[in-house]
Protein backbone atom coordinates (compact mmCIF):
# COMPACT_ATOMS: atom_id res chain seq x y z
CA UNK A 1 0.00 0.00 0.00
CA UNK A 2 1.23 3.53 -1.00
CA UNK A 3 0.82 6.71 0.74
CA UNK A 4 -1.31 7.58 -1.16
CA UNK A 5 -3.19 4.90 -1.64
CA UNK A 6 -3.63 4.87 2.29
CA UNK A 7 -4.44 8.47 2.26
CA UNK A 8 -6.74 8.49 -0.15
CA UNK A 9 -8.67 5.15 1.71
CA UNK A 10 -8.36 7.32 4.85
CA UNK A 11 -10.34 10.23 3.26
CA UNK A 12 -12.69 7.72 1.54
CA UNK A 13 -13.60 6.78 5.31
CA UNK A 14 -13.69 9.71 6.70
CA UNK A 15 -16.02 11.03 3.89
CA UNK A 16 -18.06 8.43 4.41
CA UNK A 17 -18.25 8.67 8.03
CA UNK A 18 -19.02 12.74 7.08
CA UNK A 19 -21.76 12.29 5.37
CA UNK A 20 -23.36 9.55 7.91
CA UNK A 21 -22.58 12.37 11.01
CA UNK A 22 -24.66 14.63 8.82
CA UNK A 23 -27.33 12.99 8.10
CA UNK A 24 -27.39 11.40 11.42
CA UNK A 25 -27.84 14.59 12.92
CA UNK A 26 -31.04 15.68 10.12
CA UNK A 27 -32.43 12.71 11.25
CA UNK A 28 -32.82 13.29 14.69
CA UNK A 29 -33.42 16.88 14.85
CA UNK A 30 -36.08 18.24 16.49
CA UNK A 31 -36.68 14.88 18.80
CA UNK A 32 -37.19 15.30 22.23
CA UNK A 33 -35.80 12.51 25.05
CA UNK A 34 -39.62 10.91 25.35
CA UNK A 35 -40.27 11.01 21.80
CA UNK A 36 -37.10 8.95 21.13
CA UNK A 37 -38.22 6.36 23.72
CA UNK A 38 -41.60 5.56 21.37
CA UNK A 39 -41.44 2.07 19.81
CA UNK A 40 -42.89 1.85 16.10
CA UNK A 41 -46.70 0.14 16.66
CA UNK A 42 -44.84 -2.48 13.54
CA UNK A 43 -42.32 -3.23 15.98
CA UNK A 44 -38.49 -2.32 15.93
CA UNK A 45 -36.35 -0.40 17.86
CA UNK A 46 -37.25 3.29 19.03
CA UNK A 47 -35.08 5.87 17.95
CA UNK A 48 -33.12 5.91 21.41
CA UNK A 49 -32.14 2.57 20.88
CA UNK A 50 -30.73 2.59 17.18
CA UNK A 51 -28.92 6.23 18.55
CA UNK A 52 -27.65 4.68 21.57
CA UNK A 53 -26.36 1.69 19.11
CA UNK A 54 -24.41 3.84 16.55
CA UNK A 55 -23.02 5.93 19.72
CA UNK A 56 -21.73 2.34 21.45
CA UNK A 57 -20.68 0.92 17.91
CA UNK A 58 -18.54 4.10 17.34
CA UNK A 59 -16.81 3.18 20.74
CA UNK A 60 -15.45 -0.03 18.80
CA UNK A 61 -14.03 2.21 15.99
CA UNK A 62 -12.42 4.19 18.04
CA UNK A 63 -11.06 1.61 20.09
CA UNK A 64 -9.44 0.24 16.66
CA UNK A 65 -7.66 3.53 16.22
CA UNK A 66 -6.30 3.59 19.45
CA UNK A 67 -8.77 6.35 21.20
CA UNK A 68 -10.73 6.75 24.15
CA UNK A 69 -13.92 5.40 23.77
CA UNK A 70 -17.30 8.03 24.16
CA UNK A 71 -19.36 6.03 26.41
CA UNK A 72 -18.82 3.76 29.17
CA UNK A 73 -18.84 -0.11 28.64
CA UNK A 74 -22.09 -0.38 30.46
CA UNK A 75 -24.09 2.20 28.20
CA UNK A 76 -22.51 0.64 25.14
CA UNK A 77 -23.65 -2.99 26.37
CA UNK A 78 -27.30 -1.21 27.22
CA UNK A 79 -27.21 -0.80 23.18
CA UNK A 80 -25.37 -3.85 22.34
CA UNK A 81 -26.95 -5.76 19.06
CA UNK A 82 -29.08 -8.26 20.72
CA UNK A 83 -30.40 -6.03 23.75
CA UNK A 84 -33.67 -5.81 24.60
CA UNK A 85 -35.61 -3.51 23.74
CA UNK A 86 -36.34 -0.37 25.45
CA UNK A 87 -39.73 -0.21 27.19
CA UNK A 88 -39.14 2.09 29.55
CA UNK A 89 -37.36 4.91 30.48
CA UNK A 90 -35.15 4.31 33.10
CA UNK A 91 -33.83 1.63 30.36
CA UNK A 92 -32.40 4.25 27.93
CA UNK A 93 -29.98 6.91 28.22
CA UNK A 94 -30.73 10.29 27.72
CA UNK A 95 -31.17 11.46 23.71
CA UNK A 96 -29.09 14.84 24.57
CA UNK A 97 -26.20 12.50 26.27
CA UNK A 98 -26.46 9.62 22.62
CA UNK A 99 -26.15 13.04 20.77
CA UNK A 100 -23.32 14.83 22.51
CA UNK A 101 -21.22 11.19 21.88
CA UNK A 102 -21.61 10.71 18.67
CA UNK A 103 -20.10 14.20 18.13
CA UNK A 104 -17.61 13.36 20.91
CA UNK A 105 -16.96 10.49 18.53
CA UNK A 106 -17.19 12.23 15.30
CA UNK A 107 -14.28 14.58 16.53
CA UNK A 108 -12.09 11.76 17.18
CA UNK A 109 -12.56 9.55 14.65
CA UNK A 110 -11.34 12.30 11.98
CA UNK A 111 -8.60 12.86 13.89
CA UNK A 112 -7.38 9.71 14.02
CA UNK A 113 -8.39 9.30 10.44
CA UNK A 114 -6.21 12.06 9.42
CA UNK A 115 -3.27 10.49 10.32
CA UNK A 116 -3.44 6.50 9.88
CA UNK A 117 -0.88 5.07 8.65
CA UNK A 118 -0.60 1.96 5.53
CA UNK A 119 0.64 -0.28 8.85
CA UNK A 120 -2.56 0.34 10.65
CA UNK A 121 -5.13 0.32 7.54
CA UNK A 122 -3.32 -3.24 7.12
CA UNK A 123 -2.78 -4.70 10.71
CA UNK A 124 -4.67 -7.78 11.24
CA UNK A 125 -7.85 -7.83 13.75
CA UNK A 126 -7.29 -9.84 17.05
CA UNK A 127 -9.09 -12.79 16.65
CA UNK A 128 -12.10 -12.10 19.30
CA UNK A 129 -12.70 -8.97 17.35
CA UNK A 130 -13.20 -10.05 13.91
CA UNK A 131 -16.84 -11.41 13.96
CA UNK A 132 -16.55 -11.13 9.65
CA UNK A 133 -13.58 -13.00 9.25
CA UNK A 134 -11.79 -9.80 7.57
CA UNK A 135 -8.46 -9.18 6.82
CA UNK A 136 -7.64 -5.88 8.41
CA UNK A 137 -8.21 -2.81 10.25
CA UNK A 138 -8.95 -1.14 7.04
CA UNK A 139 -11.62 -3.30 6.34
CA UNK A 140 -13.27 -3.46 9.81
CA UNK A 141 -13.39 0.49 9.12
CA UNK A 142 -15.14 -0.29 5.84
CA UNK A 143 -17.59 -2.51 7.31
CA UNK A 144 -18.04 -0.06 10.32
CA UNK A 145 -19.10 2.87 7.86
CA UNK A 146 -21.29 0.55 5.79
CA UNK A 147 -23.25 -0.71 9.41
CA UNK A 148 -23.73 3.46 10.24
CA UNK A 149 -25.19 4.31 7.20
CA UNK A 150 -27.85 1.10 7.52
CA UNK A 151 -29.06 2.63 11.04
CA UNK A 152 -28.64 6.10 10.22
CA UNK A 153 -31.25 5.05 7.41
CA UNK A 154 -33.00 3.63 9.93
CA UNK A 155 -33.71 7.00 11.99
CA UNK A 156 -34.44 8.47 8.71
CA UNK A 157 -37.36 5.96 8.73
CA UNK A 158 -38.66 6.10 12.43
CA UNK A 159 -38.50 10.10 11.41
CA UNK A 160 -41.15 9.50 8.97
CA UNK A 161 -42.85 6.61 11.08
CA UNK A 162 -42.96 9.20 14.39
CA UNK A 163 -44.67 11.67 11.94
CA UNK A 164 -42.14 14.09 11.07
CA UNK A 165 -41.42 15.22 7.74
CA UNK A 166 -38.54 13.26 5.83
CA UNK A 167 -35.14 15.46 6.83
CA UNK A 168 -33.45 14.34 3.17
CA UNK A 169 -35.31 15.72 0.15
Amino acid sequence: MTSQTTSELAANLALQFRFSHGVFHQNVEGFTHAETLVRPQTGGNCMNWVGGHLAGARNGILRLLGQEPVLSEDDAQRYARGSAPITEPGMALEWDRIVAAMNESQIALMDALGSITAERLAAPLPADRNPFQLDNVGEMLGTFAFHEAYHVGQLGVLRRVYGKKGAIA
